[in-house]
């Protein structure tokens, strides 16, 4: 029974090999499966691999595609120059509805020249009332003849401060008063209506022929002393008076001369700084006013013998050096001092 089986199974495997080899051997057979495998599987792969694709790309991440082209036409297009910044014409304004800020000072065209040769002063004004549009306003009329040349264009401000250096050499200042000129004798500046100033520092006083009237305030020096040795520096025109109350000094004089007297001030003051001292001595016993009186008394005898038995004015006033300071202390008790 077992022999049976067996070679039934071997019958059929060696008709399956026959069947197999038969297969493999017939041409017709092996060509209709072999092209549909081959052609078409290579031509779509290619077409697939292309276009469709980027497509496909596209729909799933939109925009990367132009992106890149952008990228691409920035990196080929030259850059181009950076406008330069506004310029700034003044502190920022607010906020919305807040206050406006000042705009800044606006700039002035150059666009006036000069050019007088033995010119009457007259004409010169007559010219840059005609040029740069001044009203000319004369409190005192000036004489004389000038020679200006300023063949480079000036802004209206250059051309007072070149007009102000002409004029004072004639004994005359212009003050510019917006579009106005008044022109004043030097004589009469210091009554007339000039420009204040306040300060002490040489640095900050410009030099220009600009007549102002300039306040410097004296720290140690005394005002009134100062006067009789700064009077002689400075020309007949100009105008000094001190002040006892505030211990300064007003000058009425060009910006030029009054900036060398603020630097004889500052090295005068300065050095008076350096050797004055004030010491304050405690009394045990004695008093604080008979003291005083003994020492002023002392210090009044020798000022009177040094100038021939004159009287001298202290700076503090009153006389005395100490005038002014010791009023107001105990007297006839033991415990003197302050």
């Amino acid at each position: 029974m077992k022999t049976k089986f067996t070679t039934i199974i071997a019958i059929l495997l060696l008709a399956c090999a026959s069947f197999a080899l038969a297969l493999a051997q017939d041409k017709p057979v092996v060509k209709p499966a072999v092209k549909p495998a081959v052609k078409p599987a290579v031509k779509p792969v290619e077409k697939a691999d292309v276009k469709p694709a980027e497509k496909a790309d596209e729909k799933k991440a939109p925009g990367i595609s132009n992106l890149a082209r952008q990228n691409a036409a920035q990196a080929t297009t030259p850059a181009q120059p950076t406008p330069p910044p506004p310029t700034q014409r003044g502190p920022s304004r607010g906020g919305f509805g807040g206050p406006r800020g000042p705009r800044g000072p606006q700039l002035e065209s150059a666009n006036i020249t000069l050019n007088f040769k033995d010119a009457s002063i007259e004409s010169v004004l007559s010219y840059l009332s005609e040029a740069a549009g001044f009203s000319i306003l004369y409190t005192d009329t000036p004489t004389g003849n000038v020679s200006v040349l300023s063949l480079q264009p000036q802004t209206k401000t250059q051309i007072v401060e070149l007009l102000n250096t002409v004029l004072y050499k004639k004994g005359y200042a212009a003050v510019r008063e917006e579009n106005t000129l008044v022109i004043v004798d030097l004589a009469k500046a210091a009554t007339s209506n000039m420009p204040v100033n306040s300060g002490s520092n040489p640095e900050d006083i410009p030099m220009s022929d600009r007549v102002v009237t300039q306040i410097i305030p004296v720290r140690y020096a005394n005002a009134q002393e100062l006067t009789t040795i700064l009077e002689p520096l400075l020309p007949q025109s100009a105008s000094m008076s001190a002040s006892q109350t505030s211990n300064a000094l007003i000058i009425t004089d060009s910006q030029k001369n009054i900036r060398r007297v603020a630097e004889i001030i500052r090295a005068l003051d300065t050095t008076i700084s350096d050797i004055s001292t004030i010491r304050v001595y405690p009394l045990v016993n004695a008093s604080a006013t008979d003291t005083a009186a003994m020492i002023t008394s002392l210090f009044s005898g020798q000022s009177a013998g040094a100038s021939g038995g004159g009287g001298t004015t202290s700076r503090f006033g009153g006389g005395s050096p100490f005038g002014g300071r010791t009023g107001g202390t105990r007297t006839g008790g033991s415990r003197g001092g302050r």
